[in-house]
């Protein structure tokens, strides 16, 4: 039986490394495949704009939780800090409505992790779960 698995990414259609890994991978996939598309989907966006948008992001991650029955979220988060607090929220969602999780981080940014944002930190498992 395939896996039901939902990948969270930036809309494959706007550049950038994420969406380019994950297109060159479509024809790849042997488990059933679903993406969740999050951010301003190439738009740009005002402050408040973006605070809304967040906001509909997490609203609209968990109803897609709820309305399927994923086998495993990947989360996909860069080692910044914008996206380290972001999806938490993100990773919380799963947690909250008893979804499997892989997260993997990448474009690490070497003056976040000194802040001692790192797996072995004691900070870590407050925002990841």
């Amino acid at each position: 039986m395939k896996k039901k698995i939902l990948i969270h990414a930036p809309n494959l259609s706007t550049p950038g490394g994420k969406q380019t890994y994950f297109a060159s991978l479509l024809d790849h996939f042997t488990s059933d495949i679903d993406f969740f598309f999050y951010g301003a989907q190439g738009k740009k966006e005002g402050k408040f704009k973006v605070l809304t948008r967040l906001f509909s992001d997490f609203w609209k991650f968990h109803k897609k939780l709820k309305e399927n029955k994923y086998d495993l979220v990947h989360l996909n988060p860069s080692m910044n800090m914008k996206s380290f607090f972001r999806d938490s929220i993100f990773a919380l969602i799963c947690r909250i409505n008893g979804t499997k999780m892989t997260i993997f981080w990448h474009g690490w940014q070497w003056e976040f992790e000194k802040k001692g944002y790192t797996a072995d930190s004691p900070l870590f498992p407050r925002y990841i779960w």
